[in-house]
């Protein structure tokens, strides 16, 4: 026979702090602040911590011959574990590209503002002499090994390289830069 344990709500020792059950429902709420107890680890796999920032509006590059930082996306994110690694996702959903005859944009995520950890190439061929519009989305995803437990920062830029238009959020859409620590 199986034991059945009914309760409302269940406190820490100082009878502050609990996690209240929810009657209709079955689930628990827990406080503003839910912390892994000193000694505790995740199972491998386990998400961490996560940390998003968004861009929105168009920006866009001409003749420029170095990259140039995306404005919004650039996070930081602070791995409890050196062991651990962050998985990095670069979401240019609003459309990313280049403008004008047989152009070639790059586009590429740093760690701490030196660490080349991925590049997308993306070209436009105009065999009509007309000139040529390519809007395409992409995602970028790495799983990085940081190998620190000190702030990191991640960020997205551009650049042309053959010195025509490049952009982002063409069609003043929304690009995302996420971060996800991942127990090892």
């Amino acid at each position: 026979m199986a034991s059945i344990l009914n309760v409302d709500q269940i406190n820490n020792a100082a009878g502050t702090s609990g996690i209240a059950l929810d009657a209709s429902t079955g689930k628990a709420s827990f406080p503003n602040s839910v912390t892994i107890p000193n000694g505790a680890t995740m199972p491998a796999g386990s998400v961490i911590q996560v940390v998003q920032v968004v861009q929105n509006g168009t920006q866009s590059l001409t003749n420029s011959s170095s990259f140039t930082d995306v404005t919004a996306l650039s996070a930081n994110i602070t791995p409890s574990s050196s062991s651990n690694k962050v998985l990095v996702v670069a979401s240019l959903e609003g459309g990313m590209g280049v403008n004008g005859q047989n152009t070639t944009g790059r586009f590429r995520i740093l760690r701490d503002g030196s660490t080349q950890i991925a590049m997308q190439t993306i070209r436009s061929y105009d065999y009509g002499g007309n000139g040529i519009y390519i809007a395409s989305s992409t995602i970028m995803t790495l799983l990085d090994a940081p190998s620190t437990t000190s702030q990191t920062t991640y960020n997205v830029q551009m650049v042309s390289i053959t010195g025509d238009n490049v952009f982002i959020n063409s069609e003043n859409g929304t690009s995302t830069l996420t971060l996800m620590e991942i127990a090892q």
